[in-house]
C-alpha cells in the first residue's frame, strides 16, 4: 500500500484523488466482510431461533394433549359416579343419566359397561356389540383387569367393538364398583373420546411450510401420523427419533434435512416428535442473501460520493497547512498559520493550529496539575461510593417483605437506607460527627441484618464526647462489610459485631470486633496490601478496607491508620486511628 502511494504521488495525483480512492478501497473490505459476517450470524440464528421456537411450540402442543387425555380421565371420573349409586344393570335412571351425559358432550363417541368376564352391559348410544368379537380378547382387556383400579389409556384405534361406531378414538378404562354401596359388583367402564380434537391440535402446529408433528408409543410404534395412510402401507418411512438428542439436526428417509424436538407426555407413554425441515428456515437466508446484494451496493455508491466530495472540500488548503505543521514538528512553536482563503472548517482548523501551537507548553504544565488533582478527586469520590448492586439487594429485600406483607420491617428497612443515603451525601461534606458516622454504620448494620434474616447482632459503644467530635465520613462501612462477607456470612453460630468509639492516648480510636470464622494470615495480609476486597457484585459497597487505610494515611499522616488482626475460628478486630477533631 506504501509503494502504490509513492507511485501514484510521484505522477502528480491530487490529494483529493488519494483520499478519495483509498477511502473507497478502505471502506470496501469492512463492507464485504460486514456483509459475509452478517449473513453468516443471521443464518445461524434463524436456525437457532426455530429450534428455541419449535421447542416452545412442542412444550404447548404436550401441554394441550395432556389437557385432553385429563379431560378423558375426568369425564370417566364423571361417569362413574353416575354408575355408583346404580342397583342394577337395567336401571333405567342409570341408562337416562347416561344418555343426557353423553348427549351433552361432542368429544365422547361412545360409553360402555362390561362385566369382567367380558359380556356387554349397557352402552351408550344403545347399539350391539360387532359380531365375532371377544372382549376378553382384546389387547386392552387384560391390561385393565391387571391394573383393577387404575386408569388404562389406549393407543389411539378404531372403534370396531360397538356396531356403526367406526371412529378414531383414544380409549379410557378403569374397573369399577357397581350397583350400590351395599354391593360389591365390579365392572369395566370403557369411554371411547374422539382423536379429532387431538388430531386438530397437531394439524394446527405451525412448524414452518412442510413441518408436522406425529405420535409414538412405548415400543416406539407410530400410533399418530398426519399421512397416516401413507405411513402405514410403508410409502413413507420415519426414522426413529425417539432417543436422539434434543434439538438436533438428521436426514430422514427421504435424504431431507430435519430439525427434531420431540417431548414426552404426562399421562400416558407417549413421545410427540416434532419435524422440520431445514430447507424452509433455508429459504429465509435467501432472502437475507438478496437484501445484502441490495444494499451493501447503494452503501458503497454513498460512500464513493460523500469520499470524493469530503476530500475536495479539504484538499485545497490542506497542502499549507501541512507545510506549516512540518515546521512545527522540528520543535519551533513561535509559526503562525494566516491563511487568507478556505471552507470555514479548514478556518476553524487553522484558528485551532494556531491556538495549539501558542499553548502546547502551558497545556503540559496544565496537564500535570489535573493529573495531579484528577487522583485527589478519585480517593473524594471513594468516600461517596455506593455500589449499584447494594442498593438493588436492598430495595429487592424490601418489595419480598412487602409481599410477604412485613410491613414493621419493611418501614424500618426504608427508614435505614433513607437515613444511608443521608449519611453518605451529608451535603458534599467530607468530615462528619463521629454521631453520624455511627449512625450510618448503625443504619448499615440493621439494613444488613434484615437481608441476612437474623444471622447476627450487633452493639455501638460511644460516649457523649466522642459522638461530638469530627470525623472522616464513610471509613466504618467498609470494615462491617470485611466483618460479614469475610466473617459473618458462613457462620453456623449466631454472630456478633461490637462497635467501640473512644478516645486512647490523645486519638480518636474506632474499633470493629466480630466473633466470625476469622481469616488465614493469607488472606489478611491480602487485605491489608489491598489485593483483595469484598466483592461489589455481592452487595457491597465495592470500598475496600486498604482504601480506608490510604485515604486516613492521605489526609492526616502516616502515625494513623488501620491496624487488622484476626484468629481462625475466633474472629477478627479492626482498630482505626484518627486525630480528634474538635469544632462546630
Amino acid at each position: 500500500m506504501i509503494k502504490w502511494k509513492t507511485h501514484v504521488m510521484s505522477k502528480g495525483y491530487s490529494i483529493q484523488y488519494i483520499i478519495a480512492i483509498s477511502t473507497i478501497i478502505v471502506a470496501i473490505l469492512p463492507m464485504i466482510y460486514t456483509g459475509l459476517s452478517i449473513y453468516e450470524k443471521y443464518s445461524d440464528q434463524i436456525i437457532e431461533n426455530s429450534k428455541v421456537y419449535t421447542g416452545q411450540i412442542m412444550e404447548q402442543l404436550k401441554i394441550n394433549i395432556d389437557d385432553y387425555l385429563a379431560q378423558g380421565i375426568t369425564s370417566h371420573s364423571d361417569v362413574e359416579n353416575l354408575l355408583m349409586n346404580n342397583t342394577s344393570e337395567n336401571d333405567t335412571s342409570a341408562i337416562t343419566n347416561l344418555n343426557m351425559y353423553y348427549s351433552s358432550r361432542n368429544d365422547i363417541v361412545s360409553i360402555s359397561l362390561f362385566h369382567l368376564d367380558g359380556t356387554l352391559m349397557n352402552t351408550v348410544p344403545n347399539l350391539p356389540l360387532a359380531e365375532n368379537i371377544q372382549i376378553s380378547k382384546e389387547d386392552w382387556y387384560q391390561n385393565v383387569i391387571d391394573q383393577n383400579s387404575i386408569y388404562f389409556v389406549s393407543d389411539p384405534h378404531i372403534q370396531r367393538i360397538i356396531q356403526g361406531q367406526y371412529k378414531w378414538v383414544v380409549s379410557i378404562c378403569k374397573v369399577v364398583d357397581f350397583g350400590g354401596a351395599n354391593t360389591e359388583k365390579k365392572a369395566i367402564l370403557v369411554v371411547d373420546m374422539s382423536l379429532q380434537p387431538l388430531v386438530e391440535l397437531c394439524d394446527n402446529l405451525n412448524l414452518g411450510g412442510s413441518g408436522y408433528v406425529y405420535i409414538v408409543n412405548e415400543v416406539d410404534e407410530i400410533i399418530y401420523h398426519p399421512q397416516q395412510a401413507v405411513v402405514f402401507s410403508r410409502l413413507k418411512e420415519e426414522i426413529s427419533y425417539k432417543y436422539n438428542e434434543q434439538g438436533e439436526t438428521y436426514r430422514n428417509s427421504q435424504g431431507d434435512e430435519v430439525l427434531i424436538v420431540n417431548n414426552s407426555l404426562n399421562f400416558v407413554n407417549w413421545d410427540l416428535i416434532g419435524v422440520s425441515y431445514i430447507k424452509n428456515i433455508s429459504d429465509r437466508n435467501v432472502q437475507i442473501a438478496k437484501e445484502i446484494m441490495v444494499t451493501i451496493p447503494i452503501i458503497l455508491i454513498i460512500v464513493v460520493l460523500l469520499s470524493w466530495y469530503i476530500s475536495y472540500k479539504i484538499s485545497l488548503p490542506i497542502k499549507e497547512l501541512g507545510n506549516h505543521m512540518k515546521i512545527v514538528e522540528k520543535g519551533n512553536f513561535d509559526i503562525q498559520l494566516d491563511l487568507k482563503n478556505g471552507e470555514l472548517e479548514v478556518m476553524n482548523l487553522t484558528a485551532t493550529f494556531n491556538i495549539m501551537v501558542k499553548r502546547i507548553k502551558e497545556l503540559i504544565d496544565e496537564n500535570k496539575k489535573e493529573q495531579e488533582a484528577k487522583r485527589h478527586n478519585e480517593l473524594n469520590v471513594l468516600q461517596a461510593q455506593i455500589n449499584p448492586h447494594f442498593l438493588y439487594n436492598t430495595l429487592d429485600s424490601i418489595m419480598w417483605m412487602a409481599e410477604a406483607g412485613m410491613s414493621e420491617d419493611v418501614v424500618l428497612m426504608v427508614t435505614a437506607l433513607a437515613k444511608l443515603f443521608r449519611i453518605s451525601i451529608s451535603k458534599g461534606q467530607n468530615i462528619i460527627a463521629v454521631e453520624e458516622e455511627l449512625e450510618h454504620a448503625k443504619n448499615y448494620l440493621l439494613i444488613q441484618k434484615i437481608r441476612y434474616k437474623e444471622k447476627f447482632n450487633f452493639s455501638i459503644y460511644a460516649s457523649d464526647e466522642v459522638k461530638a467530635l469530627k470525623t472522616v465520613k464513610l471509613i466504618l462501612q467498609p470494615v462491617i462489610e470485611n466483618a460479614i462477607y469475610h466473617g459473618i456470612e458462613y457462620m453456623v453460630d449466631l454472630g456478633e459485631i461490637d462497635i467501640y468509639a473512644e478516645i486512647v492516648g490523645g486519638k480518636l480510636l474506632y474499633t470493629v470486633k466480630d466473633n466470625g470464622l476469622g481469616m488465614t494470615p493469607e488472606v489478611l495480609e491480602s487485605i491489608r496490601k489491598g489485593t483483595i476486597e469484598v466483592n461489589p457484585n455481592k452487595g457491597g459497597s465495592g470500598v475496600g478496607v486498604s482504601n480506608v487505610n490510604q485515604r486516613i494515611k492521605l489526609r492526616y499522616g502516616n502515625e494513623y491508620g488501620m491496624e487488622i488482626t484476626s484468629e481462625e475460628e475466633v474472629g477478627t478486630e479492626v482498630k482505626i486511628w484518627l486525630p480528634i477533631i474538635r469544632g462546630e
